[in-house]
């Protein structure tokens, strides 16, 4: 019985081994198709981003939001960004008045959204990374600067006339999130603050596992693959990938107009 039992065990890691091993051949085959295109997408799209494309934008993060606030998912049915944009403002500042918040649940939710959009572009190098942060933050009316990881600064914040310092620093832990799941791990660490009375934001992001050196414990998911828990909410995983399929078949679009007027 030992004998058999050892067998079995053997054989059945042997071939989860071999399991593995296909699912990374085919994840690596996947990124060396993707990676490509979405880079050509992504400069595309920093050159002209159409103002649906930041809606849908704001339409995740609203949702992100909403989960880590603990409230009802706020609907954005403009397709104006500026009109879209104030209204994720009025709506996240009313959930910072609201209190109570607990900043390893707003950690977390936006580490899994930033998990999921790291899988989906395929990025793996940290200048591809640093690109999509901060032209993700251009969208968002955040002017960003540096390198990532290390010292990042904001020459300008669209949240700032909306957010008193307390509330800056709370909704800092979205950031942090959203960035440490880009990159699979980390934290962000401000040092100064447009709310507090100073001339740009200054942080630095500290690269590294989630687990061990964000700040709270549970809150990193695979940077490959979203966390057991992420798979809990009804639909958001299919609403992120409806949403990004249809930006990178707009920005595929620009892209070859782009390199072949018609």
């Amino acid at each position: 019985m030992r004998e058999r039992s050892g067998k079995c065990t053997v054989e059945s890691l042997c071939a989860e081994h071999r399991r593995g091993m296909r699912k990374s051949a085919a994840e690596q085959f996947r990124r060396a198709l993707t990676v490509p295109v979405t880079r050509g997408i992504l400069r595309a799209l920093e050159r002209h981003t159409p103002g649906w494309v930041i809606c849908l934008e704001l339409r995740v993060l609203c949702n992100t939001t909403a989960r880590a606030f603990g409230v009802p998912e706020r609907k954005l049915r403009t397709w104006s960004a500026e009109i879209a944009l104030q209204e994720y403002a009025v709506f996240s500042a009313e959930c910072l008045n609201a209190g109570g918040q607990d900043p390893a649940r707003l950690y977390r939710e936006a580490y899994r959204t930033g998990a999921r959009v790291r899988r989906l572009t395929g990025f793996t190098e940290k200048r591809d990374l640093e690109r999509l942060v901060f032209y993700l933050y251009r969208n968002l009316g955040i002017r960003m600067g540096g390198q990532l990881p290390g010292e990042v600064t904001v020459s300008r914040c669209y949240f700032s006339r909306f957010y008193t310092p307390e509330q800056c620093a709370l909704m800092s832990h979205v950031d942090s999130g959203m960035i440490a799941g880009i990159f699979g791990g980390g934290k962000l660490e401000f040092s100064e603050r447009i709310t507090g009375g100073c001339g740009r934001c200054r942080a630095h992001f500290t690269e590294g596992c989630g687990r061990n050196r964000a700040g709270f414990n549970g809150a990193a998911a695979d940077a490959g693959r979203p966390p057991a828990e992420m798979r809990g909410f009804p639909g958001s995983k299919n609403k992120l990938n409806l949403q990004a399929a249809i930006i990178v078949f707009s920005g595929g679009f620009l892209w070859i107009r782009k390199k072949q007027p018609w």
